[in-house]
């Protein structure tokens, strides 16, 4: 005198993450507007920002991924700016070594309740 037989709990599909094609630009700093395109037959990877204008290229393989090329344009934007760092030298960084500037509030004009 059993009852109803349970069915088995039907499994939900898994979705796969798919790899990002698109990313933020470090130049005019808009989300979602440099588009990468992997060109595997020339095994060149191309960044574009829609906004700017500002372009990369470099050479991929059969296992680049387009966050690949991304990366290899931030570390490369990365090494730029430390390199034009170094050239101008500490004279031209600002001593950041005081303390910043206090206003003083001397208008007791506006205080009135």
């Amino acid at each position: 005198m059993g009852g109803k037989r349970k069915s088995k709990p039907r499994q939900m599909k898994k979705r796969l993450a798919g790899v990002p094609t698109q990313f933020d630009c470090p130049f005019c700093n808009h989300s979602n507007t440099v588009q990468c395109k992997m060109d595997q037959a020339a095994q060149v990877g191309k960044l574009l920002c829609r906004i700017c204008g500002t372009s990369y290229q470099m050479e991929i393989n059969s296992l680049s991924d387009p966050i690949d090329v991304y990366s290899a344009w931030i570390d490369e934007c990365q090494e730029v700016n430390a390199r034009i760092l170094s050239e101008k030298g500490p004279s031209s960084r600002r001593d950041r070594s005081r303390s910043p500037r206090r206003l003083d509030d001397d208008d007791d004009e506006d205080d009135d309740f």
